[in-house]
């Protein structure tokens, strides 16, 4: 009799951690295909560069350095004439990503009044409505959003919670290793079931 409840037990569980495999893959792989859709971008008022880590050295990691490459492609097309750059002082960084950011973008050709710095974020959410707020202070309506290319969708939802109504997501390169894309976009996929379960609960 007790090995048959074990036994049964043991079927849950396993059962259990199948559904949840599954379910997880699942959502990596809509993280994946969001990541791969064609947006379109039109003009917008500014262009909101989302942080990313800044390394000891004081430059950008690659996926910050991506992020840059993109928000200079969109200022150098003329997509927007402004640029707002978000990210506070984290853990073992020199300084903020904000700051960091400004000083790649002044090297790479962007004139320093075009960019407004936002340095007291540490999360998206954060970034996007200090961004918000930067907005409002000088009268920008639309905004095209510059993130890696796994993180666009959920940037544009925290940008309509952040009462940015008119937002266009701008995908950057994702760091190029297989194990860690796949990370990444595994971690992204949890923070979709927190963004839904917080919007539910």
């Amino acid at each position: 009799m007790k090995k048959k409840v074990w036994r049964r037990m043991l079927s849950i569980v396993v059962i259990v951690m199948l559904l949840g495999a599954a379910t997880g893959s699942a959502l990596v792989a809509c993280v994946y295909v969001r990541s791969r859709v064609e947006r379109a971008v039109e003009s917008a008022d500014c262009i909101i560069v989302l942080g990313a880590r800044v390394w000891e050295s004081g430059e950008p990691s690659d996926a910050l350095q991506y992020r840059l490459d993109s928000a200079v492609e969109a200022f150098n097309a003329g997509l927007a004439p402004a640029v707002i750059v978000c990210g506070a002082q984290g853990a073992n960084e020199p300084a903020t990503e904000a700051s960091v950011m400004k000083r790649v973008l002044v090297e790479m050709g962007v004139p320093a009044g075009c960019i407004y710095e936002e340095n007291e974020s540490y999360n998206t959410e954060q970034n996007l409505a200090n961004a918000k707020a930067i907005m409002d202070e000088h009268g920008f309506e639309s905004a095209i959003i510059v993130t890696s290319d796994y993180h666009v969708q959920r940037a544009l939802w925290l940008a309509a919670d952040a009462g940015i109504e008119l937002a266009y997501g701008y995908p950057s390169a994702s760091p190029r290793p297989f194990f860690t894309i796949w990370r990444l976009r595994a971690r992204e996929a949890a923070s979709w079931v927190v963004y839904w379960l917080r919007k539910i609960l």
